[in-house]
């Protein structure tokens, strides 16, 4: 008997076990958990809006992985739903080279906390919206950006938040709508990992319960989180364990400040995608007089790439540009 209640305590436990997923950053396999709640996006299933991610995102951002809530995959394409809550694992190209050590991750950290309080209302504002008029010919706009400041800050982690409104104007018509997003740079193995989580919010409650929500998230992929065995300065991974070379500390303030700037930008570009989806998913009309949402942009094909062509697929692991620009470094695709 004892042994039957051990086997039934078991298998009511093996359901609620999370699913290990591995991504490869910089040739180094890191392993975690599929967050608690979220499932890969389909690439099939998501071609246009991982597409579209692909496409807003910066030169030399590599997408890792997407992760839709389940409520929201199971809806998604049935009942007009938004991506109303996505999560998207992104690292940068010259960050990837490096192995890096706990003192510039400090650095990296500090960074993000001056750009959190004092650019993203001005300077990623504007370059988002500029980089959003070109991949969506003018159809959406970021509006208000409210900052929310910094949610947690370890050794190995930091977190900010910000709430944006979003606005689009689709053949005269307007949809207005807004999202918060948690942005988490993490140092796991020596390796930099930027986990952001995006959810529409309708009320100040909703902002309140995703802050718990996406910190909630993020422990549940339980990253391995530090520097990498013998990491004690940050090296180029492919350099001599007895050399030391930073992507930080080799360049200049500014250019530091600059290089930032785009990546956190980048995680507004990221939470564009999902106010496209909406203009892109047909309303199932309960009422004859009901008119379906509009499916394209004005005058181009769903998610335009830049040489008029659809952008139909995208291969999660891959930057979107092969150029070696510097993110670190002052102009570039922003």
């Amino acid at each position: 008997m004892k042994r039957f209640w051990m086997v039934l305590a078991w298998l009511m436990v093996l359901p609620l076990a999370s699913h290990a997923d591995t991504i490869t950053v910089g040739g180094k396999s890191l392993t975690y958990q599929t967050p608690a709640g979220y499932v890969v996006a389909s690439k099939s299933k998501y071609s246009e809006p991982l597409a579209f991610l692909k496409k807003a995102l910066p030169a030399n951002t590599v997408i890792h992985e997407v992760y839709i809530e389940k409520e929201v995959d199971r809806d998604y394409g049935k009942k007009n739903h938004m991506l109303d809550d996505y999560i998207v694992i992104v690292s940068h190209v010259k960050s990837d080279t490096f192995l890096v050590g706990l003192a510039d991750f400090e650095k990296l950290k500090d960074q993000i906390t001056k750009i959190q309080e004092t650019q993203l209302t001005t300077s990623v504002k504007e370059r988002s919206n500029q980089r959003l008029d070109e991949v969506t010919e003018g159809a959406l706009k970021i509006g208000n950006v409210r900052p929310m400041g910094i949610l947690e800050s370890t050794d190995t982690l930091i977190s900010f938040m910000a709430v944006m409104s979003q606005s689009a104007n689709i053949n005269g018509k307007s949809f207005n709508f807004d999202q918060a997003f948690v942005s988490t740079t993490l140092l796991a193995e020596s390796k930099v990992l930027s986990i952001n989580h995006y959810r529409t919010i309708h009320s100040e409650e909703d902002i309140s319960r995703f802050k718990s929500d996406a910190l909630r998230a993020v422990a549940s992929m339980d990253f391995k989180q530090g520097a990498a065995a013998g990491i004690t300065q940050t090296r180029s991974a492919s350099a001599p364990a007895s050399s030391s070379s930073s992507p930080l500390s080799s360049t200049s303030s500014g250019e530091k400040k600059s290089g930032m700037s785009r990546l956190v930008s980048g995680l507004i570009f990221g939470g564009i995608a999902a106010g496209i989806i909406y203009l892109f998913r047909r309303r199932k009309a309960k009422k004859a007089e009901q008119a379906p949402t509009p499916t394209s942009l004005p005058g181009s094909t769903p998610f335009p790439s830049s040489g008029g062509n659809p952008v139909t697929s995208v291969k999660i692991g891959e930057n979107r540009d092969k150029k070696d620009d510097d993110p670190f470094k002052p102009g570039g695709d922003t």
